[in-house]
């Protein structure tokens, strides 16, 4: 059956518990709410999806950070429990972090790339909000050389191999525990100067010859999180319209909030020409909605 021998509408779906033969059950209901273009909610939902997908890979991005310092804690309570320093455990270090920052550096680049794509599909490749996008990359990226590096170090990884991490974790002589030093050989990456623009050989020459990559990762991480937030705002901004028409639907239709759920209902129209009872249903994406309203009513209070 094709989309126009169906009767679209939004519906209310939840769950009603009736008494039969002196027992409770539970039974699912679908109240129509009002009529629906199938083209139209689906286009909507697709917009919504937009900021879902750019959420998912800031959180994707965050998790990666997470891990990255939570296995530099976890190495450093094993060192703590074991007193000393294995060459297995120096090895698994190595190989451990290396490879979590391969990752972050691989998922951030992708997060940038995949930005650059989405806001272009959705807004337009000359549109105000690419170019409210591209300024806020070039700012952090000419104010920061740590932001630089970051970005670059994605090259040197793809083209040259890993980066060369150095580390040491000894007693602490002036206070109790332990400390943790990881370095970039920064004379190192200097050696492939291919990898590099004018800018970042000049960056890296002003650098320490050991760089401590917690510091520069604490500076990329907060320009990091200011893009995020960019990001978002974009999306939102773009989506907030019809984020706010499925939001109220509740309010219109007096449906209780957080039961049940709302979607897009496809029945077929009287005479249609089939020998199943056929029906259609999607969801609407409302906690994403709700997410989009919220962000940008904090932006304008």
């Amino acid at each position: 059956m094709t989309d126009s021998s169906f009767s679209w509408e939004y519906a209310y779906v939840y769950d009603q518990l009736e008494e039969k033969n002196e027992k409770l059950e539970r039974n699912t209901k679908i109240q129509g709410l009002e009529p629906a273009c199938k083209t139209t909610a689906s286009n909507n939902n697709e917009c919504i999806s937009e900021y879902s997908q750019s959420f998912k890979l800031i959180k994707s991005v965050q998790m990666n950070v997470d891990e990255f310092f939570g296995s530099i804690t976890r190495y450093v309570r094993q060192y703590i429990d074991e007193q000393h320093m294995t060459d297995e455990l120096c090895e698994n270090i190595t190989l451990d972090l290396t490879r979590q920052f391969l990752n972050l550096s691989s998922m951030f680049r992708s997060l940038l790339d995949h930005s650059d794509c989405s806001i272009s599909r959705l807004c337009g490749k000359d549109s105000s909000e690419m170019k409210k996008w591209k300024v806020a990359q070039s700012e952090l990226y000419d104010a920061h050389s740590e932001y630089r590096l970051f970005y670059r170090l994605r090259n040197y990884c793809q083209h040259v191999g890993v980066p060369p991490f150095t580390f040491q974790l000894e007693d602490s002589m002036d206070s109790e525990g332990v400390t943790f030093q990881l370095d970039l050989k920064t004379d190192i990456l200097l050696e492939e100067k291919s990898v590099w623009n004018s800018q970042l050989k000049q960056d890296l020459r002003v650098f320490s010859d050991n760089l401590p990559v917690i510091g520069f990762l604490d500076v990329w991480y907060c320009c990091f999180q200011t893009l995020s937030d960019i990001l978002l705002d974009i999306k939102a901004e773009v989506a907030y319209s019809i984020a706010n028409d499925i939001v109220d639907l509740r309010v219109k239709h007096g449906l209780p909030a957080e039961v049940g759920k709302l979607c897009l209902l496809g029945l077929p129209v009287e005479g249609a020409n089939s020998t199943n009872l056929n029906m259609y249903m999607s969801w609407l994406p409302e906690v994403s909605a709700q997410e989009i309203v919220s962000r940008v009513n904090r932006g304008n209070a």
